[in-house]
């Protein structure tokens, strides 16, 4: 079982599931005071230099763009595949009607 004790912004989860049980509650309370540390730290630096407004900005960007890339391969996927099927389509009619080539080896 897993003892995950969650962080906060640009401190990461305290992970104790390997750590003797005597000292979780020590680990725990510095973790928690490091939380409040580095609160206070942010809220002494400018806004444009906080967190929130430098890594989650950059990451939620990416996420966007990720996102935005994906639903262009998509789209071309797409556009392929009905190129492909009207190809087909074509093949299937000059078969038909026996407008195809022959060719002799």
């Amino acid at each position: 079982m897993s003892i995950i004790v969650k962080g906060y912004n640009g401190i990461i989860d305290l992970d104790l599931t390997n750590i003797p049980e005597k000292y979780h509650n020590e680990l725990k309370a510095q973790h928690c005071k490091d939380i409040v540390d580095y609160k206070r730290e942010q809220l002494l630096l400018p806004n444009r230099l906080r967190y929130e407004n430098t890594i989650k900005m950059a990451l939620g960007r990416l996420d966007i763009d990720t996102k935005t890339l994906q639903k262009i391969e998509e789209d071309k996927r797409k556009e392929a595949d009905q190129r492909d099927i009207h190809r087909l389509q074509l093949y299937e009619r000059n078969k038909e009607e026996g407008r195809l080539a022959k060719f002799s080896y």
